[in-house]
């Protein structure tokens, strides 16, 4: 079972949807990438966003679940 699924928004964002709703956005620059909010821990986003990004990745959260 896929706990999570993607929408591109544009070349550089692409918002991750949790199995349980939320929402969370990939962002990519030229030389790293930023991943905003990390849902509430179901599944290993960390592998999943692995799957879309090879950049040295900073994690921002704006609030907690």
């Amino acid at each position: 079972m896929n706990l999570f699924k993607t929408e591109v928004i544009n070349n550089h964002i692409t918002r991750i949807i949790s199995v349980t709703g939320e929402s969370m956005f990939l962002v990519k620059g030229k030389k790293e990438a930023v991943l905003i909010d990390t849902g509430t821990g179901i599944g290993s986003l960390r592998d999943f966003v692995s799957t879309m990004n090879d950049k040295p990745l900073k994690v921002i959260l704006t609030h907690g679940h």
